[in-house]
């Protein structure tokens, strides 16, 4: 067997192991029915488990996934498996970049096999698969060439199964993270041996790098590599300026090969809101640095804190790290690895304050906790680096074979046990699976019509896998969206990108919900009832129970809104575990005024009431009391000489309610809800309903864009009847103005600048309605044409081609330069 056939051995045998052991670690079966990905959370949401019943919920922080990414991921591979590109993307925040949005990821090959296979299940699986593969066999590849086969596999295996790996496993990160070890490795290889395909390599490996889709991820992958080759230059017993050169033009084409989805984010970026984004860590190195070893690790795995990388490989890399007492003959693998290991416990512990290096591009306004990566690598370099040092001390392959294999075992089991904390085999049917209420809203949509979903549907923007447009979709929004956006919903932000809402927040009869055209309302049953809540400006605090009936007096003050008019208050009470109790609970209604006065009373078998669960009165005739401030008492009455019954509250203070526990009073609210009398639905209609669960149908808002008189009047339910829309949303559509007067017609859509409107043929600027919606001028028969045109396209698509042909060009005089070389060597 030849050198050449035994190293393609090496390799099939390589890409076997990892392959084997990524189908190993995640644990599904494509072919009988099962996928991966947090899709145990989502059916564990009360909108999808009403019908799928419960399910045990593997890791509760993958939600990201859920409402951004394969969203976006479902609808790109719609269109284009039905011979449309997706320039335009109408489902998340009023619409936003499709395809070329460098954030989709979906200019990678992980999205390029989702696309691909016959089913979206399916196509996860194999992505995911992918991309655990190629992150193990690029760390191998490039440790490979320094350190030898069996410690290149143990660090590969390392890397591929490492905590920032295992955490986030399905978002853009790993996308990206997978090709820096291939990167670091074509880095290695342009600069021990120059030539025409090892600079195509590294130009390539750049721009996919830089396609994944998380730019700071990226960033630190380019780092890293910059870093790598002036670890190689400064080792260099040669002048290696040409090299360094080289490697800083393969980076610079690897980025104009990038150029469309580039200039993309770039435009992007400066038209969104991202001043509440700041950098710096949460993770010190004193308290965080413990996360590292194996029981700590195994505590309490969080996805944005898990740097695990095996009790073993900590072990090593620490042995390797005593090299550094006799720094001699050091590989230059080691001396990056241990730089690396420097620099992101920097960025990871924040070492150093955030304000000394804001002023880094990138720095300033991500996590610096995603420098794990580089960490995780440093950490299994230095592992490798130990054992290649170990085996070099034993003569014969076999024994080195011998020991090696049980530590892969080991390392492998290790990981792969933590792994599974965070990732594991689901069925293929709890994908985004179909349920009434969502149909019924699949059905009923139009264009330019869209959907609020409250938490019971997880984060805004999960029900974009089923089409379904949302204006609170998870991702960046403008600050004219996000001022829109708060008039529908009270303090409509989770965080700056994500919105949970509750259903008591969404404001049905504000004009903003008419004006974006939402369709329907999906939520519990807090929306057949705008109720009244405890409003706690800093946040609840976790409930504690009051002293027991009977032991201490205590009494709840309300302020209600004016001409509230009260029917049930909702109360959760303890039993202490008991359940059938005797006698009869009374909520009681009192003026503070006019002390003993009661307002009105409602009463509960005490059998009734369930330990921990919401209790309801219902006050009849419902009750409008004179003043705005009330007080809740609560009595039990016949009561057995064992039971005992009292009230959950949260301490903290509250803005329209104060507890009163004799003697003193107590910063607090009682853990309840006041309904009015009525449902308060003026122009809403309960389209479904299921236990715990509402679906409503706006009958006064708009069914599509809308024409309007003036701007500053609402929109009524007939305001869509003189426009038709044609065309799809891919890059831009046509619609008909069929009305006889003059006025505007209003898009509810997020235009940006890259959006292009002309009325019959001529160009048009639209006016803003409501500070952000595009309204469009028109006459009697007017036909407006709305056309997607990203410049990034235009002047990227150049720089792309000028990319293409300058590295031919370079490839081809690294060829001559080449010939050049071996005939001058042959001729001496």
């Amino acid at each position: 067997m030849t050198d050449r056939q035994r190293r393609c051995w090496g390799v099939a045998a390589a890409i076997a192991f990892f392959v084997a052991v990524g189908m190993a670690v995640l644990g599904a079966n494509p072919f009988a029915q099962q996928t991966v990905g947090p899709y145990d959370l989502l059916v564990a949401s009360k909108g999808w488990s009403q019908e799928y019943g419960p399910v045990e919920v593997r890791n509760g922080e993958r939600t990201d996934v859920l409402d951004a990414m394969v969203p976006r991921w479902m609808f790109a591979r719609g269109e284009l498996r039905q011979g449309r590109v997706p320039l335009w993307n109408p489902l998340p925040g009023g619409g936003e970049p499709g395809i070329h949005n460098l954030a989709s990821s979906q200019l990678t090959p992980a999205f390029a096999i989702f696309a691909a296979a016959p089913s979206a299940s399916s196509g996860f699986y194999f992505a995911t698969l992918f991309n655990l593969v190629m992150a193990g066999l690029g760390a191998w590849f490039w440790l490979r060439r320094s350190l030898g086969t069996l410690p290149a596999l143990f660090g590969g295996v390392t890397v591929m199964l490492c905590g920032f790996h295992a955490a986030w496993l399905y978002w853009p990160h790993m996308s990206t993270s997978v090709w820096v070890c291939w990167l670091l490795w074509s880095v290695e290889g342009w600069w021990k041996r120059p030539g025409a395909w090892r600079f195509a390599a590294m130009t390539l490996l750049t721009t996919l790098l830089l396609l994944g889709g998380f730019p700071f991820v990226a960033q630190l992958g380019l780092g890293a590599a910059v870093l790598y080759a002036l670890v190689l230059w400064r080792m260099a017993p040669q002048p290696g300026n040409r090299r360094l050169a080289g490697m800083f033009g393969a980076l610079a084409l690897g980025a104009g090969l990038a150029a469309i989805p580039l200039i993309a984010l770039a435009t992007w970026l400066a038209h969104i809101d991202t001043a509440a984004r700041t950098g710096g860590s949460p993770l010190r190195l004193l308290t965080d640095a413990v996360r590292l070893l194996p029981h700590i690790a195994r505590q309490s795995p969080q996805v944005e804190s898990h740097m695990y990388v095996g009790g073993l490989g900590l072990l090593l890399a620490a042995a390797a790290l005593l090299r550094w007492i006799r720094p001699r003959r050091l590989e230059p693998v080691l001396v990056l690895a241990s730089l690396l290991l420097v620099i992101s416990s920097v960025l990871v512990f924040q070492l150093i304050p955030p304000a000394w290096l804001g002023w880094v591009p990138g720095l300033g306004g991500n996590g610096w906790a995603r420098g794990i990566l580089l960490l995780d690598i440093a950490l299994a370099a230095l592992a490798a680096s130990a054992l290649a040092l170990l085996l070099r001390r034993i003569q014969r392959p076999w024994m080195a074979l011998l020991l090696t294999v049980p530590l892969l075992v080991v390392q492998v089991v290790d990981l792969g046990t933590m792994f599974r904390r965070f990732n594991g085999p689901v069925p293929a049917a709890l994908m985004f699976p179909p349920t009434r209420q969502i149909a019924q809203v699949q059905a009923g949509l139009l264009p330019f019509t869209y959907v609020i979903a409250d938490g019971n549907y997880l984060v805004s923007g999960t029900l974009g896998a089923y089409g379904v447009p949302e204006w609170y979709g998870h991702g960046f929004k403008t600050a004219a969206v996000k001022r829109l956006l708060a008039q529908a919903v009270r303090d409509p932000f989770t965080t700056p990108t994500a919105s949970i809402i509750g259903a008591d927040a969404i404001q049905l009869d504000s004009p903003a919900i008419r004006a974006m055209a939402v369709k329907y309302v999906l939520g519990d049953e807090r929306l057949l009832a705008q109720a009244w809540v405890p409003e706690y400006p800093a946040g609840p605090a976790p409930m504690e129970a009051l002293p027991a009936l009977g032991t201490a007096a205590w009494s709840q003050s309300v302020d209600l809104p004016a001409h509230f008019t009260l029917s049930d208050v909702e109360l959760r009470l303890a039993t202490y575990g008991g359940s059938g109790l005797h006698g009869s609970v009374t909520l009681s209604l009192l003026d503070p005024e006019k002390p003993g006065s009661v307002l009105a009373e409602a009463t509960l078998p005490a059998g009734s009431i369930v330990d921990g669960e919401l209790a309801r009165f219902h006050f009849a005739p419902a009750v409008t009391p004179a003043q705005q401030r009330v007080v809740l008492t609560l009595r039990h009455e016949g009561a057995a000489a064992n039971e005992n019954i009292t009230a959950w509250y949260r301490p903290g203070g509250a803005a329209n309610c104060a507890l009163q526990v004799e003697p003193a009073r107590a910063p607090g609210c009682l853990i309840l809800r006041i309904l009015p009398e009525g449902p308060g639905l003026a122009g809403w209609a309960v389209a479904a309903q299921a236990p715990g669960l509402v679906l409503l149908e706006n009958r006064d808002a708009p069914s599509g864009a809308y024409f309007l008189d003036s701007l500053n009047q609402a929109p009524s339910a007939h305001a869509a009847e003189a426009v038709r829309v044609q065309g799809n949303f891919s890059d831009g559509w046509t619609l008909h103005y069929t009305g006889i007067r003059s006025g505007y017609v209003v898009l509810p859509m997020a235009a940006s600048e890259s959006w292009e409107f002309s009325v019959d043929g001529n160009r048009a600027q639209p006016q803003q309605y409501f500070g952000t919606l595009p309204a469009i001028a028109v006459q009697p028969g007017a036909v407006i044409t709305a056309r997607y045109q990203p410049r990034a396209l235009i002047v990227g698509g150049w720089i792309m081609l000028g990319s293409v042909l300058l590295l031919v060009a370079v490839m081809l005089g690294l060829r001559r330069r080449r010939h050049a070389d071996t005939s001058s060597a042959r001729g001496a």
